[in-house]
């Protein structure tokens, strides 16, 4: 319901359980994370745009993988989040100007 009143282009859940509770399709939740992360999903209801990434607290106590390797992930994906927010909202404007891409 606040979704619909917000729109919101894109959300960036942090962690797996941000993700399952925003987007959870039945299929994600015996996915690892790792196969999560970084991509985007499309809510069918809405057209929301979701990415998934580690939780900073993860980041913070994680001994799977180097520290940096973890931080340097969870910023290129919102370096990339922020990218697809401005692209929509090029096609939002386009959308609403009637113009085209072969104008």
């Amino acid at each position: 319901e606040e979704l619909q009143l917000v729109r919101p282009r894109i959300i960036v859940s942090l962690g797996r359980p941000a993700f399952l509770t925003l987007y959870g399709d039945g299929k994600s939740s015996r996915t690892p994370m790792s196969h999560i992360v970084g991509k985007t999903y499309i809510s069918m209801l809405t057209g929301t745009v979701f990415l998934a990434t580690y939780h900073p607290s993860f980041v913070m106590r994680t001994e799977q993988m180097n520290d940096a390797t973890v931080f340097d992930t969870v910023v290129d994906h919102l370096i990339l989040a922020r990218t697809i927010a401005k692209a929509e909202e090029l096609n939002d404007d386009s959308r609403s100007t009637g113009a085209t891409s072969e104008e």
